[in-house]
């Protein structure tokens, strides 16, 4: 076989390794399936990372987008590895954040922005775990989606 032909198959053999890939964002973290709740607010990029040795806190990202009619506004949020999950605003900042999204805005939970943090963890979330994360939107009430946990 000549060279042509040795980098076509090679080619070919990592284009189908590639369609068989689990699906990841564009960071490459694997995140829940994306949802949208009962008032219009989407919710994409779920992940949970993995708990540091020693650390009392978490960190959930995620996107929302108010996709409906009206202002919703996050509450916060539970999950059985944490006492709380507080919207918090970026290192610069500080604080926590009360985010009311109006009709058409996104709001990004980054690393290194504004992020939901799990208060008080009762374990570390392990990576390659799911974790259930409850958010709480006025109105709306709670949705619950099933979150794995990325390496940091």
């Amino acid at each position: 076989m000549n060279h042509p032909r040795r980098f076509l198959a090679a080619a070919l053999l990592l284009a189908s390794l590639g369609a068989c890939a689990p699906k990841q964002d564009p960071g490459g973290a694997n995140t829940a399936p994306p949802l949208t709740t009962s008032t219009g607010v989407r919710i994409e990029g779920a992940e949970l990372r993995e708990g540091l040795p020693g650390g009392e806190d978490g960190v959930l990202y995620l996107t929302l987008t108010n996709t409906g009619e009206t202002e919703v506004k996050l509450l916060g949020g539970r999950t059985p590895v944490a006492q709380e999950i507080v919207p918090m605003r970026d290192h610069s900042a500080g604080g926590t954040l009360a985010p009311t999204l109006a009709p058409g805005e996104e709001l990004a939970f980054k690393p290194g922005g504004n992020h939901l943090m799990l208060m008080d963890l009762k374990r570390p979330p392990e990576v390659g775990e799911k974790i259930d994360v409850t958010l709480n939107f006025a109105p709306g009430g709670e949705v619950t989606l099933n979150v794995p946990v990325n390496p940091y």
